[in-house]
């Protein structure tokens, strides 16, 4: 069997990161894992035509952008899923 697909995560904090690929990696290790850091990384996956993202776990806040602010958690605007999904629809 081949891996059919990719399972993306989002997650800025290295330390949770490890933990969320780890267990990804064990409950679906034909799946390619692929990890960013960013909102815009995780839309430049989103829209890679290489790729067949089947599934998303998000941070519940991140950044837009390298260096820049931690938004999402305690934004007004919506914790980090939404953010992605208003991101993808502009």
């Amino acid at each position: 069997m081949t891996a059919r697909g990719t399972i993306l995560v989002s997650e800025d904090r290295p330390e949770q990161a490890a933990v969320q690929m780890d267990a990804l990696k064990s409950l679906y290790p034909r799946k390619q894992i692929i990890h960013v850091e960013t909102l815009e990384d995780a839309k430049n996956v989103l829209f890679d035509e290489s790729l067949f993202v089947e599934g998303i776990l998000t941070d519940n806040g991140y950044p837009l952008k390298p260096g820049g602010e931690r938004i999402g958690a305690k934004s007004m605007d919506g914790g980090a899923g939404t953010l992605l999904v208003k991101r993808l629809r502009e």
